[in-house]
């Protein structure tokens, strides 16, 4: 990971860009490399289906290797991939061609310069980010941290839910998920209501560590939300 600090405008870069290349460098073809900037989305519309067993021989495709790296980009930095490995990772028992195609994803390699930057307050504000297209409603210019969930609804298989999160501090993405729910939500109220339980236990133990360091106080989380019968429920 290459750490970029800015001391004059107070910012702090996190990028893997060299460690990307290297990945894409072994995983992608040199016709994929080259129209890598053509493709605008890591993973395919619709949801695949899980096989039974491995259709794509290991001597072909190292799949387990390949989703391990990706799963290691992810999590260090590129919280925007989060979910795209996460549904990798699922396929590991049974990779198909299809599989072994989107985990080669060379939007990755086209976006390898892509990274987090955090900023310093500047008169006691962040660096305001846009929220359809205006300043977002619970941004009152602290130091807060700015928690988001998200699901879907049954779009697996299986049927249960994915569930995202992902919390902003300074900025830039501090913590971040995706993750198959443990059940299986009856109504989109429901795989709702089970993201924002998950990202509020993220977010109260970022808080209790930050508290400690001296950095937060206990004033409520803020949690945000797109489904209106979960903010009616809450």
């Amino acid at each position: 990971m290459a750490v970029t600090q800015n001391l004059d405008a107070g910012t702090i870069r996190l990028d893997m860009a060299m460690a990307i290349t290297k990945f894409c460098s072994g995983a992608l073809s040199d016709e994929e490399l080259a129209k890598s900037s053509l493709v605008d989305t890591p993973m395919l519309p619709q949801p695949l289906l899980k096989n039974t067993g491995p259709t794509v021989p290991t001597a072909v495709f190292a799949y387990l290797s390949v989703v391990g790296s990706l799963l290691h980009i992810a999590i260090a930095v590129r919280h925007l991939f989060c979910c795209w490995s996460a549904r990798s990772a699922f396929e590991l028992s049974g990779p198909g061609s299809c599989s072994s195609s989107k985990a080669r994803a060379p939007v990755l390699y086209a976006t390898r310069s892509h990274g987090a930057t955090y900023t310093r307050p500047h008169e006691g504000k962040n660096v305001q980010f846009m929220f359809e297209g205006a300043k977002h409603p619970l941004d009152d210019g602290k130091n807060h941290l700015q928690t988001f969930a998200d699901s879907d609804y049954a779009a697996e298989e299986t049927r249960r839910s994915t569930m995202g999160s992902v919390i902003m501090m300074n900025g830039g993405p501090i913590s971040w998920s995706s993750v198959f729910a443990k059940t299986v939500a009856i109504s989109t109220c429901e795989a709702e209501v089970n993201a924002a339980v998950a990202a509020a236990k993220d977010a109260l133990h970022l808080r209790h560590m930050l508290m400690d360091l001296g950095y937060a106080d206990a004033t409520p989380l803020r949690i945000g939300e797109d489904n209106a019968a979960c903010i009616a429920q809450a």
